[in-house]
């Protein structure tokens, strides 16, 4: 009897000493099958607590985190194992279940390779600065008349091509390419700065200011050499009476900034603009500690090669579904077709068209080549990360909200509003990416956010009261804005200005005492397209009256027309609708039956 009811006290002690081991926890020997594309790991892990009887939850800094699995009658613990080694993640005892948690360690790496991209990125920047700054001996015209006589030879060479013509033209070549840095006016006045002025100075820009040089005494600019009004107008042009230029790093877009404002008459006069940039990428080989890791990790070529070699013959048939929205999709074919098990991290990164190849080996290697990601086959196990995820988890939308917005387009139609809301959540690295045609894979109209998300994160930081004045064709002056308002109505300027120049708004966006002058203003209309389709009619009218007239000349036609509204907003920035930068987007809005009035 003591020897039972030691049994019995310790059974419980023996079932929690397993759960604190899911690798061994006898529970999740269990075998489980998942077809999750696109998942949040939450609903990961309550498809596992579904089929495994063990309850699973994650930790709530994991909530937007999301995850691909299509995995055929597996082990829990195996499907577990793979999933916390691909993602980065812990699982830990809670309860009599487990939770999944991120590894702070993994986490602390991924942000060490964001930093040390931005890092490398300046880096670069400033070393170009730098080398400008240093190949500066003489003044701009002798570079100018330099890079002009070289290229000049190099032509003669090519026409003439006289005895060892081509190496003598290679060796001019590089010497142009020397001098060509600092054969640009607005380069050579770079580092004709970069030379002159402190790095306290230069802090500041890659802080994310705009540095600011002016001829004349300007509000928050550092003085600028009267010969760089000689320099700009080299080599015939006329000489400005004054310049202001102005030198900004995009980070985001990896990119050196130069922005002249020139005035050639009085300070009524409406000034010229000149804008460049120079890119400022660092170079392929020049990568962080995480990426050399992930590139160890993928399965090697020639092991690539081995498992080709085992489906060299099969065929692809039927070909991957034309709809493929993103990774997940085709990840779905290839484990359909292979047989393999498949985990992935998710994005919503539209997936690159891969067209069929002659068997399923041929067509694995070219989604190898089209979707950029690290790839890894352990046994019937096929591992992906999409490359540089660091980066994409950085620009990467809510996915609770972004379903949220797919369900309300599909049933109701997505308002201004929406996509301001979308676009407010947008970082700058997602502002980038949704300009991109490739940026973002929605089931909805994305084009509001890729021609407008600057305007649109302005529109989104409105109260109620002043949207409705902006729905009235009132006014916002800048002055009226707060500090974060004012920010954004920036941001929105400078986004467009940098696209199309604008020399008086440039002007007065970037001179502080002048901005009181602008303002926003917004433009609503709609358009109506009114249609009733048949068996063997298809009538298409632009109002309720046209469609009466059209439908009375048709004998049976349907009783009732579809309508659907677009509707246009335009935003302006700046003095006027006349004079501002414009961005427009169009919003369809939910189709409507309406009954004939016959």
């Amino acid at each position: 009897m003591r020897w039972l009811l030691l049994t019995v006290l310790c059974f419980p002690l023996c079932l929690q000493a397993q759960a604190n081991d899911w690798q061994s926890d006898a529970r999740l020997r269990k075998p489980v099958t998942l077809q999750l594309p696109n998942a949040l790991l939450d609903e990961v892990a309550q498809e596992l607590s579904k089929q495994t009887g063990v309850i699973f939850t994650i930790d709530p800094a994991l909530k937007e985190d999301k995850a691909t699995l299509f995995v055929t009658n597996k082990p829990a613990w195996q499907v577990l194992g793979k999933l916390v080694s691909l993602l980065g993640l812990k699982c830990e005892p809670k309860g009599d279940g487990y939770q999944l948690l991120p590894d702070s360690t993994l986490r602390q790496q991924e942000q060490a390779a964001v930093e040390w991209e931005y890092r490398a990125t300046r880096r670069d920047a400033e070393n170009t600065l730098r080398s400008w700054a240093q190949l500066i001996r003489e003044d701009f015209p002798v570079y100018a008349t330099r890079a002009l006589d070289i290229e000049e030879e190099m032509g003669k060479l090519e026409q003439e091509k006289p005895v060892g013509w081509q190496d003598r033209r290679a060796a001019l070549a590089e010497q142009f390419q020397q001098v060509l840095q600092i054969a640009l006016w607005h380069r050579y006045l770079a580092g004709w700065l970069y030379r002159q002025f402190p790095s306290s100075v230069w802090r500041r820009l890659w802080n994310g200011e705009t540095i600011w040089f002016s001829t004349v005494p300007a509000q928050g600019s550092f003085p600028l050499p009267v010969d760089a009004l000689r320099w700009q107008a080299y080599p015939a042009g006329t000489i400005p009476r004054s310049m202001r230029f102005g030198i900004c790093f995009d980070e985001t877009k990896q990119e050196l900034v130069f922005i002249a404002i020139i005035w050639h008459g009085d300070d009524a006069a409406e000034p010229e603009v000149e804008m460049y940039t120079h890119p400022v990428t660092p170079a392929p080989e020049d990568k962080p500690p995480l990426q050399t890791r992930w590139e160890k990790w993928q399965t090697s070529p020639e092991e690539f090669n081995r498992f080709q070699q085992k489906i060299l013959h099969r065929k692809s048939l039927p070909a991957p579904p034309a709809e493929q929205a993103t990774v997940a999709d085709s990840l779905r074919w290839i484990a359909q077709q292979t047989g393999m098990n498949v985990i992935a991290d998710a994005f919503r990164v539209p997936v690159r068209p891969v067209h069929e190849g002659n068997t399923l080996a041929e067509w694995l290697s070219r989604f190898t080549i089209e979707e950029p990601g690290y790839l890894r086959i352990e046994g019937d196990w096929l591992l992906f990360r999409h490359a540089h995820y660091w980066r994409l988890r950085r620009s990467e939308l809510p996915e609770t909200l972004v379903r949220q917005m797919e369900q309300k387009s599909a049933t109701e139609g997505l308002t201004l509003d929406d996509y301001a809301t979308l676009a407010s959540r947008l970082t700058p690295e997602g502002i980038l990416r949704a300009s991109e045609s490739t940026g973002y894979s929605f089931r909805f109209d994305r084009a509001p956010l890729q021609y407008a998300a600057p305007a649109l994160r302005f529109w989104a930081s409105l109260t109620a009261e002043q949207k409705k004045m902006a729905l009235q064709r009132q006014p916002l002056p800048y002055v009226s804005l707060t500090p974060v308002q004012q920010k954004l109505f920036y941001e929105a300027m400078v986004h467009r200005l940098h696209e199309r120049s604008n020399p008086l708004l440039l002007a007065l966006l970037t001179t502080p005492e002048q901005q009181a002058v602008l303002a926003f203003v917004l433009e609503r209309w709609r358009e109506g397209a009114y249609t009733v389709a048949g068996e063997r009619i298809s009538i298409t009218a632009e109002s309720p009256e046209e469609m009466e007239q059209q439908r009375s000349l048709v004998p049976d036609t349907p009783v009732t027309y579809e309508q659907s509204l677009k509707g246009h907003i335009a935003f302006y920035f700046g003095l006027d609708a006349q004079r501002a930068v414009r961005y427009e987007v169009s919003i369809r809005e939910k189709s409507t039956l309406s009954p004939s009035s016959r």
